[in-house]
């Protein structure tokens, strides 16, 4: 019937943004990485997880990757950014060394990423269901263990771990 077609061809349409939201999504997390220090995949398994995997209003209209609300907006109306530069530039800045998520550069795990966001007051979900969330896009970046040891953000190639290349970055 046509309102399933309707709604077959919506599904498809998010579907085909997301994977491209995604692959821009990738290049600003590494972006972000070299200006914060922190890992490009924690960077970008949180932003999976925020966006239910690039799916969200935040990702296909609001340029906002990470869930940012709007100050005052009571964690009901995500901010607005004009590019992903923008938001990548905001986000660089949220995550800052010595800034309200101190440490977050040295997280090495998806329990101590969210741990030190859950810290500084970043969501209010429990910090296991996003480490969860964070895991689960971990696993779809690389294969690996969800809490395999991710590296710094500009020398993920020195993981202490056994190391698998997915493109240019080793996890």
């Amino acid at each position: 019937d046509a309102g399933s077609a309707i709604a077959s061809d919506a599904g498809s349409a998010i579907a085909s943004d997301a994977k491209a939201i995604a692959a821009k999504a990738r290049a600003q997390a590494e972006r972000v990485s070299k200006m914060t220090g922190i890992s490009a995949d924690l960077i970008y398994a949180q932003w999976e997880h925020e966006t239910g995997g690039f799916k969200n209003r935040g990702a296909r209209n609001l340029n906002n990757l990470a869930g940012i609300n709007v100050s005052g907006g009571g964690g009901q109306d995500y901010r607005n950014f004009s590019s992903l530069d923008s938001f990548g530039d905001y986000y660089a800045h949220l995550m800052r060394p010595g800034g309200r998520y101190s440490g977050i550069s040295n997280a090495r795990t998806a329990d101590e990423f969210a741990e030190i966001l859950k810290r500084g007051g970043y969501y209010s979900a429990p910090e296991g269901q996003y480490a969860a969330g964070m895991e689960r896009a971990l696993r779809g970046i690389s294969g690996a263990s969800a809490n395999a040891n991710f590296g710094s953000s500009t020398s993920t190639s020195q993981n202490i771990d056994k190391s698998v290349t997915i493109g240019e970055v080793h996890v």
